[in-house]
């Protein structure tokens, strides 16, 4: 089977049904091997998508994007040779500051630093050298966060140990905000989350634990929100989320377990939301998002496993969005990403691996998008991030991690990692149905395709598909609402080659 170098297919829409377009932008890493980490950060900087990538020959760098192959290119070789410049550290490290793309990376003289980029090679740059030489300032612990255009983030000087820092993009204007916790240890601040202008995040003072913090940018203003865990062991503050001016997270009072909480801004109003796994068992919150103006998370009740839930920020209305996988092993969903009124994340439902999945926030509207790793295999889709009202992220399938975009414009999803060597016409599925099924082809060749529904009489019912197509592999949503029930014959033609098959719409 033909192996496609590089994969960009035309959003090809119908009117009036629903289509849907899903394809890979470039191959960056020709063969098995993946070109994108697993953990790589996709952020949208005026419209250009940036991440870090392995094109196989200068190893892990900045790449950008405009959604078309020749588009999609390395912003700057910084570390020269097959090492890459990202330093060891997750190359999620990427934040959008008013416009201007601030991360990390190793030169391989000045180790792991900061460093702002304005997608041209000359403007890809260094910021400060926290720690002079070799050192790296900067840790895995990074945790950037924009709150009214100014950096925050998380670095060790090298004296004060890991503790806040801010810029404003130049050397001089980065600077420790606070040494929270004296020593050479440092109070390993992180998960920055700016909620009304103010900067939340957990730290360790060395007193009274990992809790809650929040920070105006000055000294006096850096102090601990309260002592949910009190003593040294701390709460663990984690996960911090701001939705419509409340912050949410995941604490531990030393009482419940690790739940979900929110907070106000202030001592008495942090509190918590639900003790989903009632005792001092822990639910574990996590992956926070919002959607529709309510907090989507995963989180295990001691029945489900980890599920989808979704909270209103009261208790009564903290619950299970969906059971994907049923049983006590839980689907465990993750990145989520609200894009176009719907929710985007992986899970796995036990059959088909992890996958791609959508919600609108009900049971029923809680389904997989495609299975594109096909079979049991994995293809965790994760980063998601939506350009330009296109949605993309990375996935896997058998050759390896790639870029992936996602449009929904109407039910065809358009993924061709192989060319197909042979004219097929699938068994639709679900069959018998009701009212909607999926009808799968593929084509070698690019032709004029014609997809057709007839009634037992031979009568033309539907149409779904009737235009030139692309060499590749198609799934068609038809949508038979309108039908009675009954049996149905669906037709493929392309180029000279016609196959006919049966299906039962059952109402």
């Amino acid at each position: 089977m033909k192996r496609t170098k590089l994969i960009f297919f035309g959003l090809l829409a119908l009117i009036g049904l629903d289509v849907n377009a899903q394809e890979m932008v470039k191959d960056i890493r020709t063969g098995v091997s993946s070109g994108i980490s697993l953990s790589a950060s996709l952020v949208n900087v005026n419209g250009t998508l940036f991440f870090m990538a392995n094109n196989g020959t200068n190893g892990e760098e900045l790449w950008k994007s405009d959604g078309t192959v020749a588009g999609t290119a390395m912003v700057k070789d910084i570390k020269p040779g097959a090492s890459g410049s990202t330093g060891g550290l997750s190359p999620s490290l990427l934040i959008n500051v008013n416009g201007t793309l601030y991360f990390v990376a190793d030169d391989g003289t000045n180790g792991a630093e900061l460093w702002k980029s304005d997608g041209t090679v000359s403007g890809t740059v260094m910021v400060k050298d926290i720690v002079f030489g070799s050192g790296s300032g900067i840790l895995s612990s990074f945790a950037p966060a924009n709150v009214n255009g100014t950096l925050y983030f998380a670095a060790s000087d090298g004296t004060n140990g890991n503790e806040i820092w801010k810029s404003d993009g130049t050397t001089t204007g980065t600077v420790i905000v606070k040494d929270i916790k004296p020593g050479a240890n440092g109070s390993n601040p992180g998960g920055f989350a700016n909620v009304n202008g103010t900067l939340f995040f957990k730290a360790d003072d060395g007193t009274n634990g990992t809790e809650l913090w929040k920070s105006d940018g000055t000294i006096a203003g850096t102090v601990m929100m309260k002592d949910i865990q009190p003593g040294t062991i701390g709460s663990e503050t984690a996960g911090l989320f701001n939705i419509n001016g409340t912050l949410y997270f995941w604490a531990d009072d030393g009482t419940n377990g690790m739940e979900l909480w929110k907070s106000d801004g202030t001592a008495p109003g942090t509190i918590m939301v639900n003790d989903i796994l009632t005792g001092s068992g822990s639910s574990h919150p996590s992956f926070l998002s919002e959607f529709n103006g309510k907090l989507f998370f995963s989180a295990d009740d001691g029945t489900n496993g980890t599920e989808l839930w979704t909270s209103d920020g009261t208790t009564g209305g903290t619950v299970m969005v969906k059971d994907i996988k049923s049983g006590s092993g839980g689907s465990g969903p993750f990145n989520f990403f609200s894009f176009n009124n719907t929710l985007y994340f992986g899970a796995d439902d036990g059959t088909a691996g992890v996958e791609f999945w959508k919600s609108d926030g009900t049971t029923d509207g809680t389904v997989m998008v495609k299975d594109i790793y096909t079979g049991a295999g994995n293809s965790n889709p994760s980063r998601f991030i939506e350009v330009n009202g296109t949605l993309y992220f990375t996935a896997a399938n058998y050759y390896g991690r790639e870029l992936w975009k996602y449009t929904p414009l109407t039910g065809i999803l358009e993924t061709t990692v192989h060319l197909p060597e042979n004219f097929t016409l699938s068994q639709n599925f679900p069959n018998p149905f009701n009212p909607s099924t999926t009808l799968s082809f593929a084509i070698s060749h690019s032709s004029l395709v014609s997809l057709k529904v007839f009634d037992v009489l031979g009568r033309e019912v539907a149409a779904p598909v009737n235009e030139y197509k692309l060499a590749g592999n198609y799934d068609v949503n038809f949508d038979a609402s309108r039908l009675s029930s009954g049996v149905y014959f669906y037709q493929l033609r392309a180029g000279n080659n016609v196959e006919t098959k049966s299906m039962i719409l059952l109402k």
